[in-house]
């Protein structure tokens, strides 16, 4: 799934005493409240999603045996050498990372923020025009590969 609903962030806000709190809280006072006036306005019913996007790449491998996704790749395409376009790829990538779902709701990476570290059975890959000799992306847990390189996905893969 990649979209999150108003109501899931909306819950997740609150604190022990039911008191909003904070920027976020703020935000989805303000998406729930532009929903609802827009509705009441133009008789239209707006999205209830806070966010939702979709990765340009995906690639998953599955054990048919178990039906367990083993692998998944996510890849956004950003065919520029512009730095400040790739870094909003590099945003949308690690979105699509951070906030996909499966079928049973849970969230494929857990606590992203507590770690720069991928779970290994995730591959994020930022496809690109040309990116400068000086960039480098052996520490990153991404992977930035340019236009008329190659890449293969899930290359360190034991599993079948």
């Amino acid at each position: 799934s990649f979209s999150v609903s108003l109501s899931t962030v909306s819950d997740e806000l609150y604190t022990n005493h039911g008191e909003p709190n904070g920027y976020l809280s703020r935000m989805v006072a303000a998406e729930k409240n532009a929903a609802t006036y827009a509705e009441s306005a133009f008789d239209i019913s707006p999205s209830r999603n806070i966010w939702s996007g979709i990765p340009d790449i995906i690639l998953y491998k599955y054990n048919r045996e178990t039906d367990e996704l083993q692998k998944v790749l996510f890849g956004e395409v950003k065919y520029s050498s512009n730095t400040s376009y790739l870094k909003q790829g590099i945003r949308e990538l690690l979105e699509y990372v951070y906030l996909c779902s499966g079928t049973d709701g849970e969230y494929l990476l857990d606590n992203p923020y507590q770690s720069d570290e991928i779970d290994d059975r995730i591959e994020a890959v930022l496809f690109t025009k040309q990116v400068s000799e000086e960039v480098t992306d052996e520490s990153l847990p991404i992977s930035i590969v340019e236009h008329g390189s190659s890449y293969a996905p899930f290359s360190n893969s034991e599993t079948k």
